[in-house]
């Protein structure tokens, strides 16, 4: 009869990893088994941890849904309030940190202008668009067009007037809406009106616009136009003499 002897588990070799293509020993029921190492599957329901598991998958379900609600719409952080406990924030940095980057409401996301000296006259009665304008690519959707339009050298001649509007180029929709009217449009909000040859101070006009849906660029641009036999020029001599003036487009984004 051959011998035998029984060897103790602790007396086998050790390894220093188990990897797939190693067995482990499974005792049940119906005998002694052998499962391979890459077939053992521990899961929520045969460890005692495993409620800690699903609470940990719940919080990162919920932080990814607060990361989509919060990034604004175009991949940007849409921050409500950023704050500390003395009032600083000296951990948040990054080299290319900006405004148009944290979506904070009522600030001002960004300021884009551009000036003229253009000399033009205007004896239509109806609108005529001058060389001043400027335009804006929108960070948000959202966001709000504060603009103002300062215009120098303000020239009527003739006993009559002239008026003054604002029209929003839609460029991604190709469509072009008067946001703000003068001449004729019942309130005379933007009319000038002299009793004589006249020179006037720099006129200024503000705005506040909605951006159109689906749109991405938008220009606005002023018109001019006349009343009666009168004729506007903008951006004239001054009747001292002193040069051409400049006149201003400045448009400002708004968070909402």
């Amino acid at each position: 009869m051959a011998d035998s002897k029984n060897i103790g588990i602790k007396n086998l070799p050790q390894v220093e990893e188990v990897k797939a293509g190693d067995f482990l020993l499974v005792e049940a029921d119906d005998g002694t088994s052998i499962i391979d190492f890459q077939d053992f599957v521990l899961g929520g329901d045969n460890t005692t941890h495993g409620f800690q598991i699903s609470s940990l998958q719940t919080d990162v379900n919920d932080l990814s849904a607060s990361v989509d609600n919060y990034h604004g719409g175009s991949g940007n952080l849409h921050c409500v309030s950023l704050s500390a406990a003395d009032g600083t924030v000296q951990s948040l940095s990054a080299a290319n940190l900006s405004a148009a980057k944290i979506h904070v409401p009522n600030t001002v996301v960004q300021i884009v202008y551009e000036k003229n000296n253009v000399q033009q006259s205007f004896t239509a009665t109806t609108a005529v668009e001058t060389s001043i304008s400027a335009a804006i690519t929108p960070n948000y959707k959202s966001s709000k067009i504060l603009g103002q339009i300062v215009i120098n050298g303000v020239h009527i001649s003739g006993a009559a007037g002239g008026g003054f509007d604002v029209g929003r180029h839609d460029v991604t929709n190709n469509t072009f809406t008067y946001i703000v009217s003068g001449y004729d449009d019942g309130t005379g909000s933007l009319d000038l009106y002299t009793g004589a040859n006249h020179y006037f101070p720099p006129y200024v006009i503000t705005f506040e616009d909605t951006i159109p849906a689906g749109s991405t660029q938008l220009r606005y641009i002023l018109s001019a136009d006349e009343r009666d036999s009168s004729t506007m020029t903008i951006n004239e001599y001054t009747g001292t003499g002193t040069g051409i003036k400049y006149s201003f487009a400045i448009l400002n984004e708004i968070a909402q």
